[in-house]
């Protein structure tokens, strides 16, 4: 009989010929709706640019004037501390009987709050800022564009994980893609930016199961070999999406057309539903085993490899639950009751929260520090492909708490130099917002597998979607961080590297999981890591080791 436990499962991917053929095809096909989750999250970025605004001065300005005219001399007063024309007031016209546009017609020692905006629009033609006229005490609505996707996310998370565990991957798959593109397609037409918001909602709860659903797929079916490399490296295609819509923003500079174009994948992602297989390990679990054969020959089929003769046990006998199961699963109630996990949990979340709001952060205020936001923003971007393949690299040489150790460094002070820069050094502002992106995506990307190599078996899944849901306060807050520069522009990028210094610090509390024997229950979880010190390192304390023993052999030599 085949059992659902680790060993078994583990030896019917290497009887079925490891990662082949179906292998790739599947990954290929979970790719699409990962790239659609990438153009989708930071749509923001282009669709509600921030640009430069004043008033409308209403005997003055008509269709034909733009931001920078000369009667603003005399219409407008001059903000010293912005050092531009103030955008929420301009000198009243108390001569009623003036209808011209001339110092004569305008009080210089009164002053008239706008009612209307003339924007500045060298870099886009129209974005929701300037559309629903987002100025002035309405400005900081124009981060909640992020954050109401985020929010979005946040509701995915639980609402399509349970759609996909109780109604299968390919379900929850095909309900995310429709979300996406009824959000998108909807919120370009929304009449009112409250509209807009909810549509975002909507999106971003698609746009979290189009990146949790193929992470799912991909780790079910790359076996345990690979299982690391393709839970992180599915990352990849969300970060091509999310440089695709740069390429976008660059051609269409009105952010309607700009997001009906980008949704536009979604058709791809449509028709990969009916190409993906569903999960056989989901479906053994809901005791479909003739599905599940089924799905097992296809992978025989396609990889060339005769299937194992006890897979057919399955059509007569009950399948014992996965071993995740075998533990009798735990609630919130008994997490929170232990002190070690509920500790180790609250590190994990400012982690997460850091990691998160570093990633989305940099991606928008990094990308407007020079004069080519589209080339900042691309730039931004691919640094991230680099930063995954380095983590599949080193995380299992440097050991986990080393390498985001080594990432939330590097991501601090990256984001800090940068922050002390003078402005006019562009080249190498941008150089170290690079660093500072290539530390958060790393981070970014491989924080889910300390995660779930801390959390005991019976509570890993509560544990994990705990540590996720608190990553959606990060995106949700970044966008107002990011509003800081009214106060002073660098500061956004000092309270990055601030948090990014301080979750490195944090890490070194926390139990190195690399080479050990993962804890079952909460029992174990609060011994586990007990016997290292609070300094330990899996890479200096390997080196460590094969010096004693090369001391060992010279000795023996002699």
């Amino acid at each position: 009989m085949l059992r659902s436990s680790k060993i078994e499962f583990d030896q019917l991917f290497k009887d079925l010929g490891g990662f082949s053929y179906f292998q790739w095809k599947t990954i290929l096909l979970a790719s699409i709706p990962s790239f659609l989750g990438g153009i989708m999250v930071v749509a923001p970025v282009f669709t509600g640019f921030t640009t430069e605004y004043r008033c409308k001065i209403p005997l003055c300005d008509n269709d034909l004037t733009k931001y920078s005219e000369d009667f603003l001399n005399f219409t407008t007063p001059w903000d010293e501390d912005t050092n531009k024309w103030s955008q929420c007031q301009y000198y009243s016209n108390l001569n009623l009987k003036a209808n011209e546009c001339s110092p004569q017609s305008f009080n210089t020692s009164y002053l008239t709050t706008c009612s209307e905006w003339v924007y500045e629009n060298k870099v886009f033609q129209r974005t929701t800022m300037t559309q629903f006229d987002l100025t002035c005490r309405k400005y900081w609505l124009v981060s909640m564009g992020t954050s109401a996707y985020m929010i979005g996310m946040f509701i995915g998370a639980i609402g399509i994980g349970f759609v996909s565990d109780y109604f299968g991957r390919r379900f929850g798959l095909l309900l995310s893609i429709l979300l996406v593109t009824f959000g998108a397609v909807v919120g370009a037409f929304s009449p009112s930016y409250e509209m807009l918001l909810v549509m975002r909602t909507i999106t971003g709860a698609g746009g979290m199961g189009c990146f949790q659903v193929p992470f799912v797929l991909a780790i079910e079916y790359a076996g345990p070999r690979f299982r690391t490399a393709c839970g992180i490296n599915i990352n990849i295609p969300f970060a091509l999406g999310e440089c695709f819509l740069g390429f976008l923003a660059y051609c269409i500079r009105d952010w309607k057309y700009l997001q009906l174009v980008a949704v536009s994948p979604a058709i791809f992602a449509f028709f990969s539903y009916f190409f993906m297989p569903e999960s056989f390990m989901w479906l053994i679990s809901k005791g479909r085993n003739k599905e599940a054969i089924e799905v097992i020959e296809t992978i025989g089929s396609l990889n060339g490899r005769k299937v194992p003769s006890y897979i057919y046990s399955l059509q007569e006998q009950t399948i014992e639950k996965e071993s995740s199961d075998e533990v009798a699963k735990k609630g919130l109630i008994d997490v929170l009751k232990s002190k070690v996990i509920l500790q180790r949990s609250f590190i994990l979340f400012f982690c997460w929260i850091t990691a998160t709001s570093v990633y989305f952060g940099i991606s928008s205020y990094g990308s407007k520090l020079s004069a080519n936001v589209f080339l900042n923003f691309t730039l931004l971007i691919l640094v991230e492909v680099p930063s995954y393949f380095c983590s599949v690299y080193f995380i299992d040489r440097m050991g986990r708490k080393a390498w985001h150790l080594f990432v939330f460094t590097l991501a601090g002070l990256g984001c800090i130099l940068s922050a002390v820069l003078p402005r006019e050094q562009s080249i190498l502002i941008l150089s170290m917002n690079l660093i500072g992106k290539f530390g958060g995506s790393a981070a970014f990307g491989s924080i889910f597998l300390y995660s779930g190599e801390l959390y005991p078996t019976e509570c890993r899944a509560i544990g994990v979607g705990a540590c996720s849901m608190s990553a959606r306060i990060g995106g949700i807050i970044s966008p107002f961080i990011n509003t800081l520069k009214l106060i002073y522009y660098p500061l956004p990028a000092f309270v990055y590297g601030g948090l990014s210094l301080v979750a490195g610090c944090l890490i070194i509390l926390l139990p190195e999981t690399l080479g050990t024997e993962l804890p079952q229950t909460i029992e174990d979880s609060e011994k586990f890591g007990s016997d290292q010190k609070i300094c330990y390192l899996h890479c200096w304390n390997s080196k460590k080791r094969k010096l004693s023993r090369l001391t060992d052999q010279l000795e023996e030599c002699q």
